[in-house]
């Protein structure tokens, strides 16, 4: 399973009492609503390495870089620190914007969320979750939890998240770290009723582990992973869906039976991945917006990746360029260049082009619309955001697409 993590960025025009992302159309295309809904940056997280440092609101974006968090104005794509202080310098914890060590961030209805690790107020044990108004002049806590989230979104006004509880050590009385019991916990996040139990990993206990949550529409999607309670010989792999309407739980599996996970949203449909292959390529399904009736839609060659932006589909040799550099020790793997191949939902191919030889092999991609390729990054210039123009498309024909800076660090 691929895996990764991914954080974002606020502010429109920067006055004395700053102003936000509210009262503006929001962007739904009868499916999914890119204000309410799991931000499709998520999905990146197949993506080795990847943070989600990147989310999508009603007029820009918000992205997260030097520990300080930015709005970018969707009309200029120009980068604002999300505080209104006089003379600020941005770069300190006096900073409205500084959110400190955080990977994902999330904007819904107004808000941007982020999970921080607690504070003097809990003598610095567990987790907060925490929201900040979209001008960036007030941040609450809105849940704390005891226990340190492995995964959590925001979907539809309520946070969904994670834990791991570890069993006792009969012996020590300690915490034993190789068996836990784990769950999915669910919370308004306009704090309107308490926590609630919405999953309890029943059949699993050594290693165990839920991870790859995602939301769309009435459904969790998330991968189960651990060995079999009371019989630690048997190992338990399997991806979930989760009905939050009625509370069924799922298997999301290929006609044949074998496991299909990770889905993305593209134009109406979801699509997984799989560990099946066709005439030597790796296979990904499509399905119905609910997670139902899989087809086999796209193959791939190994060391290629899929990702959705809803309306388009983009096939990236980045996981091969990456593995490429982790186990070659091979100065001619550095020559080799990073394509990204664009569809669109009919798997029409709409262009191609390359990122180039450079560092740029090891940037994550961020799906938060089909407006933009949105990167937070680091080099030896320093901090980063930079984004490539979709309405591009078209034109690129295998060249190096060139990209334009939002922010740089000085």
């Amino acid at each position: 399973m691929k895996k990764a993590l991914i954080s974002i960025i606020l502010i429109l025009t920067v006055t004395l009492i700053g102003c936000g992302c509210n009262d503006i159309n929001n962007e739904y295309d009868g499916h999914y609503n890119y204000i309410t809904d799991c931000q499709l940056a998520k999905a990146a997280l197949l993506q080795p390495f990847a943070k989600c440092n990147v989310t999508k609101c009603e007029t820009g974006y918000y992205a997260l870089a030097s520990k300080i968090l930015y709005y970018i104005e969707g009309s200029t794509m120009q980068a604002t620190p999300l505080c209104n202080k006089p003379n600020c310098m941005h770069n300190d914890e006096s900073c409205n914007a500084y959110v400190g060590v955080v990977d994902d961030i999330f904007y819904s209805d107004g808000y941007i969320y982020y999970m921080e690790s607690a504070g003097v107020d809990h003598e610095f044990e567990g987790s907060s979750f925490m929201k900040m108004s979209a001008d960036g002049s007030q941040k609450e806590e809105v849940l704390y939890t005891e226990y340190s989230p492995d995964d959590w979104i925001v979907h539809k006004g309520k946070l969904y998240y994670c834990v791991k509880k570890y069993l006792v050590d009969d012996n020590t009385g300690l915490d034993d770290i190789n068996y836990a019991d784990c769950y999915i916990y669910s919370y308004p996040t306009d704090k309107s009723s308490d926590v609630n139990e919405v999953y309890f990993a029943e059949e699993i206990e050594k290693n165990a582990q839920i991870s790859s949550l995602t939301a769309y529409g009435d459904n969790l999607y998330f991968h189960l992973y651990g060995m079999k309670r009371y019989n630690d010989k048997i190992e338990v792999v399997k991806s979930l869906k989760l009905n939050l309407s009625d509370s069924t739980v799922t298997e999301t599996v290929s006609p044949s039976g074998e496991q299909i996970s990770g889905p993305m949203y593209l134009d109406g449909m979801l699509i997984f991945s799989s560990g099946e292959e066709e005439d030597g390529k790796h296979l990904y399904y499509k399905t119905d917006f609910d997670g139902n009736n899989p087809e086999k839609f796209i193959s791939t060659y190994d060391g290629e990746n899929i990702i959705c932006d809803g309306k388009y589909l983009y096939v990236d040799n980045y996981i091969a360029l990456n593995l490429a550099n982790h186990i070659e020790n091979d100065d001619s793997v550095n020559k080799k260049e990073r394509y990204i191949k664009v569809y669109d939902s009919d798997l029409n191919k709409v262009d191609e082009f390359s990122l180039g030889s450079d560092s740029a092999k090891t940037w994550s991609i961020l799906p938060v619309d089909d407006k933009v390729f949105m990167f937070c990054g680091k080099n030896n210039d320093g901090e980063f955001i930079f984004y490539y123009d979709k309405s591009e498309f078209g034109s690129l024909n295998g060249t190096v697409w060139d990209k334009e800076f939002a922010y740089q660090s000085k």
